[in-house]
Formats: structure tokens, C-alpha cells, sequence
């Protein structure tokens, strides 16, 4: 097979593969990239590893795509409630220190995503203590994250009865000047604190997409 005719076929193997794993992520429940890309290479008759794969962000790509052409009004109002449920939690665990990120913040992700909280605390059991004393479920689990010279595993709490549910990942207070790295492109993840996540939904409120609450106060 000649050379760029071998290159389009491998480069068309890798779009069906992004295509149909974006798909699996909006419609089947799936949150993680990697598990969605294995199953789409195996649902087309690919290896469900090596070169043909497409990378987390061409994935991201084409789900964002789809997010958009299909259920803009629908993602914009999801986000919406997810972003207004995470000022809700960091109103509810205050004086904890939290940052948002994930899905809700970058406004793409699959419709299972959870509310994505990073909590800063020199114990993790003043987290459980907080929750608890709330009145607020939780179960725990781990996490691993990457960092820039490294890796960890930190625990999270997940309250799963809420809708959406939330996910509190326990950091060191240290560790609140430096962002775990992303999945999906390897930068620093974005993460917002309730001033800017209040200003955010302000400014949808402004913009007219639907929510649950008037107006958020300046912090």
C-alpha cells in the first residue's frame, strides 16, 4: 500500500475511533476517555491499543463538537445547574477552601459528569467532619492525579445523592499553588474559587441561560 494511502487509512481508523467513542461518552454513561476510546477501537473492529488510537484532546474535540450541534441549549442549562450546585457546596463547607474544576467549569465533558470539587485541608478528616456535621452522606474513594515531577493518590468524597453528584477531591493546603495536570492535554487544570465561579453565573444569568437562583453575592 503506498505511503499516504496508508497514512489516510490509519488517520480514518483514528477519526471513527474518536467519533465513536465521543459518542459512547455522551450517550452510554461512560466518564472515562481512556475506557470510552478502548471500547469505541473494539466496537469497529480496531485494536483497543497502540498507534491508531486518537488522543484524549481529538476526542474532546469531536465531543465538543457534538455537545454543541446536537444539545447546545441542553448542555448550556446542565452546566448551568452543575456550576450552581458547586457554589451551593462551597457555601454549604465553608470556611474549607475549594477550587472547581472538571466538566462544569471547561463546559465539556459526558452527560454522566459529576460536579468536580478540589478541597484544600491540612487533614482529610476535617473534610469528613464537615460533611458530617452537615448532615451530607458521602462514600470514599481515590483518586490518582498527576503533577508536574510526579504523581499522587488523594482521597475523595462522594456524595452521590445529590443531583448532580459531587465529587470532593482531598488536597494538602500546599497543594493549592500547584493544579494537577489535565488528562486530556497534560496542562495545569483550571480551577475557580466561589468569587469567580459567583461571577460566572452572573454573567449567565445576564446572558439568559436558565438556573435556579436570581442572583449569587460578590463572594
Amino acid at each position: 500500500m503506498p505511503r499516504n494511502l496508508s497514512f489516510r487509512a490509519a488517520n480514518a481508523r483514528r477519526v471513527r475511533i474518536a467519533e465513536e467513542a465521543a459518542r459512547i461518552l455522551m450517550e452510554e454513561g461512560v466518564t472515562d476517555y481512556g475506557s470510552a476510546k478502548r471500547k469505541a477501537a473494539l466496537r469497529i473492529g480496531e485494536k483497543s491499543h497502540g498507534q491508531h488510537l486518537p488522543s484524549n484532546q481529538e476526542i474532546e474535540s469531536v465531543l465538543s463538537r457534538r455537545q454543541r450541534l446536537y444539545a447546545p441549549g441542553e448542555m448550556e442549562g446542565r452546566v448551568q445547574r452543575m456550576r450552581e450546585a458547586a457554589w451551593r457546596f462551597m457555601a454549604l463547607l465553608e470556611p474549607l477552601e475549594m477550587r472547581l474544576a472538571g466538566g462544569a467549569l471547561t463546559s465539556v465533558g459526558p452527560n454522566a459528569m459529576e460536579v468536580d470539587l478540589h478541597v484544600f485541608a491540612d487533614a482529610p478528616e476535617i473534610v469528613a467532619f464537615r460533611l458530617l456535621e452537615a448532615g451530607i452522606d458521602y462514600r470514599l474513594a481515590e483518586r490518582r492525579l498527576r503533577f508536574k515531577g510526579g504523581e499522587g493518590v488523594f482521597p475523595v468524597y462522594r456524595v452521590e445523592q445529590e443531583s448532580p453528584p459531587i465529587h470532593l477531591t482531598v488536597f494538602d493546603a500546599d497543594d493549592i499553588r500547584q493544579a494537577p495536570l489535565s488528562p486530556i492535554d497534560g496542562r495545569p487544570m483550571r480551577r475557580v474559587g466561589r468569587h469567580e465561579l459567583g461571577r460566572l453565573l452572573r454573567r449567565s444569568i445576564v446572558d439568559g441561560i436558565p438556573g435556579e437562583f436570581q442572583d449569587f453575592p460578590e463572594r
